[in-house]
């Protein structure tokens, strides 16, 4: 690894005010705020927090990245540097940008690995996932499998950066539409899921939040009721990430309960759920 920095960076805006563009967490650890850079910067701003909520490797990377530079510059530099570069998934565009409502999952990705390639001698690997269930596999075993990639990267000192996708509820197998996706960075989940007093499996986990800058809590559930979604599977041929869609009718995701995202009826009438995940390879 090159030489680690301190992160003395975050004294200097820890003055700023509520609405400064970095918060901190239970340890200190910063939370950057996307709404510094844009509405629509929820994944540079989940490789910030990503790094300061990560072990001493991440977090010395976030440092060097940091030195000289304000938060919001940081982030900036993230998006000027690994941002802007060629797609992997639509040639003709950059990574980041309004076109694709800020960065896709695999793109992410990508800009993840370049950016450890960039600062460490040996660089981790990291694996990147759509979380759909595999067609012979329960929902239970699902769910154990998702919860436990999850727990072994965090244990290993990488969080999980997770891309949430709310979806409109369909009937009769419709294609559903999508209302959002937001990417979050996952610091701490149970493994071993448990069931609830209607005998729905699920695992709590606790993730920072870009949007709103401060650590939040969610589940990761098996849905209580059939839905309908679209599931990915992608490889690389070359540089490029080529992706297929398939529209599945059942429990083809899991389910994600956040309290906080909801309003109203939205979980009677929408479905959020786990789409895609970075975390640590084996």
């Amino acid at each position: 690894m090159k030489p680690a920095l301190t992160l003395l960076f975050f004294a200097s805006i820890s003055t700023l005010g509520c609405q400064a563009p970095v918060a901190f967490g239970q340890n200190e650890e910063g939370i950057f705020r996307q709404g510094a850079i844009a509405d629509i910067a929820c994944g540079p701003s989940s490789l910030f927090n990503w790094m300061s909520h990560g072990d001493l490797e991440l977090k010395g990377v976030l440092a060097e990245l940091s030195s000289g530079r304000t938060p919001v510059q940081t982030v900036q530099h993230i998006i000027d540097e690994y941002g802007k570069r060629q797609s992997a998934t639509n040639p003709s565009v950059k990574r980041y940008g309004p076109h694709n409502g800020g960065v896709g999952s695999v793109n992410l990705l990508l800009m993840a690995k370049d950016l450890l390639s960039d600062h460490l001698d040996s660089p981790r690997s990291l694996r990147g996932e759509y979380l759909h269930r595999i067609d012979s596999e329960s929902p239970e075993d699902h769910l154990k499998r998702i919860t436990g990639w999850f727990a072994r990267s965090i244990e290993s000192g990488v969080p999980v950066i997770q891309y949430m996708r709310r979806y409109q509820r369909t009937s009769h197998g419709g294609r559903p539409r999508m209302i959002f996706g937001h990417h979050v960075v996952v610091t701490a989940i149970e493994e071993q899921p448990s069931e609830s007093s209607n005998a729905t499996a699920r695992a709590a986990f606790t993730f920072v939040d870009s949007s709103s800058g401060r650590v939040d809590h969610g589940e990761l559930v098996i849905a209580k009721h059939e839905f309908t979604a679209p599931t990915f599977t992608y490889r690389f041929e070359g540089e490029r990430a080529l992706t297929t869609e398939k529209l599945r009718t059942g429990r083809p995701l899991l389910e994600i309960r956040v309290p906080s995202y909801e309003s109203g009826n939205s979980s009677k009438t929408e479905i959020m759920v786990a789409h895609f995940a970075t975390f640590a390879g084996n």
